[in-house]
C-alpha cells in the first residue's frame, strides 16, 4: 500500500508536470523538464515555431497548442497569423515513473504566416517543397 505522503508527491508531481516551458529549445541541449520553445525567421513574416510540453503523465496537447499559437503570436508582433504543416506527436521522456507513470511530452512544429508577409505563392510553395526535402 502506498503512503499518503507518497500520493502527495505523485499527485503535486503529476499537477506540475506537462504545462508550459519557455526554455530555449535553439540551444540544443535537454530542457531539465524537457518543455521549451524554439522559434526560427524563415523569411519575413514567414517563421517555423517548434514547443514541447513539460514532462507530464498525460500528453497535454492542449497545452502545445497554446504555447505554439502564443509563440505565432509573438513572431508576427500581434499581427493575425495562419499556421501550415502543422506535426503534433507525444514521446517518452524517461521510463515508466517508478514503474508506475510513463512521462509523455508533446511536440508540435510547423509553421506560421504572419498576414502582412510579402511572400508570393510561388516563394511559399517553393519554402514547402525544399521543407520536406530537408
Amino acid at each position: 500500500m502506498m503512503s499518503p505522503r507518497f500520493l502527495l508527491l505523485l499527485t503535486l508531481s503529476a499537477a506540475l508536470a506537462g504545462c508550459a516551458s519557455s526554455y530555449n529549445l535553439s540551444t540544443g541541449e535537454r530542457a531539465p523538464l524537457g518543455g521549451g520553445v524554439a522559434t526560427r525567421l524563415v523569411k519575413p513574416g514567414l517563421y517555423y515555431v517548434k514547443v514541447q510540453t513539460n514532462a507530464g503523465p498525460i500528453p497535454n496537447y492542449g497545452s502545445a497548442q497554446t504555447m505554439w499559437n502564443e509563440q505565432a503570436a509573438l513572431a508576427c508582433k500581434g499581427v493575425e497569423y495562419s499556421e501550415t504543416m502543422i506535426d503534433s506527436y507525444d514521446y517518452d521522456f524517461v521510463p515508466a515513473f517508478l514503474g508506475l507513470i510513463p512521462y509523455k511530452i508533446v511536440s508540435r512544429s510547423g509553421y506560421c504566416i504572419c498576414a502582412d508577409h510579402k511572400l508570393s505563392e510561388q516563394e511559399l510553395t517553393a519554402l514547402y517543397d525544399r521543407s520536406f526535402q530537408e
